[in-house]
């Protein structure tokens, strides 16, 4: 039998999951400043201090939103483990590639805004370390067979995010084209691992900048 205690946390976990599903899908449609705690409230049938209570401010919905992404594109690349570390990283770009464009107008209306609103910029610098932490333990264990000894692959995987970041924010304001996103993402890849890389790495990422330059040449 379900206690008391239980059944109201359950229901507390359904109506919170409501709030972020009409918030989410009202960013979309409305845009960030569309997205306001009275309309959302309204939407859901309740007060704005129990909408407060409930799940916090709007720019606290949108931040926790925005890890529970990252934690599905951490999912899709665990899915396909293995691989050397060009493989690696690029499995983690194409599922990140794949949630944007899966949900791409909720990402045009929030990216713009997540690094220039200061309630959201605890979102990147969560973001920044969650990605750091997966994607540092991916390639750290291909690091004696993929990379040089003296390449420092801490400093890479931070320029990787922080290039990731500014193409995909550039994206979401319609300053890179959808057709050259991952040829753009996939090129800043191959020049930042590709400075570390030795061997047949090096030059399978060499191949692979090629290719990505190319592709951002003819999609011009």
């Amino acid at each position: 039998m379900v206690s008391p205690k239980s059944m109201a946390n359950l229901q507390k976990e359904q109506r919170v999951s409501h709030i972020r599903e009409v918030a989410h899908q009202t960013l979309a449609e409305a845009g960030y400043e569309g997205l306001t705690m009275r309309s959302l409230a309204e939407k859901c049938g309740m007060s704005v201090p129990t909408l407060y209570n409930l799940i916090g401010g709007k720019d606290e919905i949108l931040a926790q939103d925005a890890v529970e992404a990252f934690r599905r594109v951490v999912r899709a690349t665990e899915a396909k483990s293995g691989g050397d570390a060009i493989e690696q990283t690029l499995n983690l770009y194409d599922a990140m590639l794949d949630e944007i464009m899966g949900d791409e107008a909720y990402y045009q209306a929030f990216l713009p805004y997540s690094s220039s609103v200061a309630e959201l910029r605890s979102f990147h610098e969560r973001g920044a370390r969650l990605y750091q932490s997966f994607l540092g333990a991916t390639l750290n264990a291909r690091k004696s067979q993929d990379f040089d000894d003296s390449f420092n692959l801490d400093l890479a995987i931070t320029e990787l995010y922080d290039l990731s970041m500014a193409v995909i924010i550039k994206w979401s304001t319609g300053s890179v084209e959808t057709e050259q996103l991952r040829h753009r993402l996939y090129y800043g890849i191959s020049l930042i691992l590709g400075s570390g890389m030795k061997d047949e790495a090096k030059e399978k990422i060499t191949l692979l900048g090629q290719r990505a330059a190319e592709g951002i040449t003819q999609n011009r």
